[in-house]
C-alpha cells in the first residue's frame, strides 16, 4: 500500500471516530434534557391532596404548599423558624394562603401523629396542635425525636393534649379511636411519591421548582415577593 493511501485511510478513521464522538455527545445531551424534563413533570404540584390543611383566605393572591412530616427534625425547625413568620406576615394579612399537606414517611410513628394533627384540625386547631407536637418531640429530655414519637401517647394522653392545645377531649379521643384518616394517610404518601416528593419539608411557591429541605425565612420571603 502506498504512503498516500495509508494516510488517507488513517484520516478516514479519524473522521469516523470524531463523527462517532459527536453523535454520542448529541445523544447524551438529548437524553440529559429529556431526563430533566421528565423530572420537572414529575415534580409538578398536584391540584389536590388526600390530606390538606389550608390556612388563610381562599381569595389570597398567592399560594404556598408545604409537604411536612410530624417526626421530621427539619420540619420542626422549618415550622419554628420559617413557617411561623410566613403565617404572621402573610397568612394573617390575607396576602398568602398556606396549605400544609401532611405526610407520614419518616418513621412508623409518623402516621399516628399525622392523625392527631388532622383530629386537631377538625376542631380548627391544626396550627396549635402542630406547635404542641413539635415542641413535645424536640423537648430537651436526652431522647431523639424518634424515641419521643414512639412514647408520645404514653407521655401525653388525650386529656393532657386537649388541655394544653385547647381541644375538646371527648371529640379528640373519639377521632383518634376511629382511625378514620388511615386510608387517606396511605393515599397522601403514595400520591407524593408519584410526583417525586420523597422528602420533607418540600415547599412549592407559585410555579417554581420545589424547595427541598429546610429553608430560612429570608429566602422563602424573597420567592414570595418575586412571585407576587
Amino acid at each position: 500500500m502506498s504512503l498516500s493511501k495509508s494516510v488517507q485511510l488513517h484520516q478516514e478513521k479519524v473522521i469516523l471516530a470524531v463523527a462517532g464522538i459527536v453523535i454520542l455527545a448529541v445523544i447524551a445531551t438529548v437524553t440529559y434534557f429529556n431526563v430533566i424534563k421528565q423530572e420537572q413533570e414529575k415534580t409538578k404540584l398536584p391540584d389536590t391532596a388526600a390530606l390538606s390543611v389550608k390556612l388563610g383566605s381562599n381569595d389570597a393572591p398567592q399560594k404556598m404548599v408545604v409537604y411536612t412530616d410530624p417526626v421530621c427534625d427539619k420540619c420542626a425547625e422549618y415550622h419554628e423558624e420559617t413557617l411561623k413568620q410566613v403565617y404572621d406576615n402573610y397568612v394573617k394579612t390575607d396576602a398568602l394562603q398556606l396549605e400544609i399537606r401532611p405526610l407520614s414517611i419518616v418513621t412508623e410513628q409518623s402516621a399516628s401523629l399525622t392523625e392527631l394533627l388532622m383530629c386537631g384540625n377538625e376542631q380548627n386547631k391544626y396550627w396549635q396542635t402542630t406547635d404542641f407536637v413539635y415542641d413535645a418531640l424536640t423537648r430537651k429530655n436526652n431522647q431523639t425525636m424518634q424515641i419521643n414519637a414512639a412514647t408520645f401517647f404514653i407521655d401525653f394522653p388525650a386529656a393532657e393534649i386537649s388541655e394544653i392545645v385547647g381541644l375538646d377531649e371527648t371529640q379528640l379521643s373519639s377521632c383518634l379511636d376511629a382511625n378514620r384518616y388511615q386510608e387517606k394517610i396511605t393515599q397522601a404518601d403514595q400520591a407524593a411519591y408519584s410526583v417525586n416528593v420523597y422528602s420533607t419539608p418540600t415547599t412549592f411557591i407559585g410555579d417554581r421548582e420545589p424547595i427541598r429541605g429546610m429553608s430560612i425565612y429570608p429566602f422563602v420571603e424573597s420567592l414570595i415577593k418575586i412571585e407576587g
